[in-house]
């Protein structure tokens, strides 16, 4: 079997402690964990996966492209240097909903080039989002980010299982975490068909 990751939310670090501790006894064979950075809570991703480390020998925080200007040296080299992470994971990021919160016009294809040219030894993984646009458009943009230094992908969850395996064949070759989520409730069921 290749290596298993698991999202935790991060919600707060009381919380987040006893979700590492839950999958730490009721999952040993994961070895990684991988947290958003969700706005709507204080924890930002980075710091939340150095409490992960603490657990798991692989903790790959999730950074938002439009949150950080490119004019600006990157900020956060010497915390993930200090951390010892060796993953990391790239996205758009949604729009804050509250606009007094800054983004900027950064994409991840210029954040993966950004971060790639500053820390070369770390590991840069993208996402890939079966939903999004249509296959091939997909695969243009999966080519534009390996162009740009991706190393690996994490997918959005599937829920077609022969959607799942078209993509397999055609990613063969590159390092993908493929996501999957149960949908145990019409609440979880709700959330995806809405995203």
């Amino acid at each position: 079997m290749g290596k298993i990751a698991i999202e935790l939310v991060p919600r707060n670090q009381e919380v987040l402690e006893q979700d590492l501790r839950q999958v730490k006894e009721h999952f040993p064979q994961i070895d990684t964990i991988n947290i958003p950075d969700l706005l709507k809570f204080d924890l930002r991703s980075w710091d939340a996966c150095v409490q992960a480390k603490a657990h798991f020998p692989h903790a790959i925080p999730h950074l938002r492209a439009i949150d950080f200007d490119l004019r600006q040296p990157f900020p956060l080299t010497e915390a993930f240097t200090k951390a010892g992470f060796d993953s990391i994971l790239v996205i758009a990021g949604d729009q804050p909903q509250d606009m007094s919160r800054r983004v900027y016009r950064t994409s991840t294809i210029e954040l993966i080039r950004v971060i790639k040219t500053e820390m070369p030894s770390l590991k840069v993984y993208a996402g890939i989002d079966p939903y999004r646009t249509g296959i091939k458009a997909e695969l243009d943009y999966v080519k534009r980010k390996c162009d740009a230094g991706a190393d690996g992908f994490f997918t959005q969850p599937f829920f077609d299982l022969r959607l799942m395996e078209i993509y397999r064949d055609l990613l063969a070759g590159l390092d993908v975490f493929w996501g999957v989520s149960p949908v145990m409730s019409d609440r979880s069921k709700d959330y995806w068909d809405n995203l």
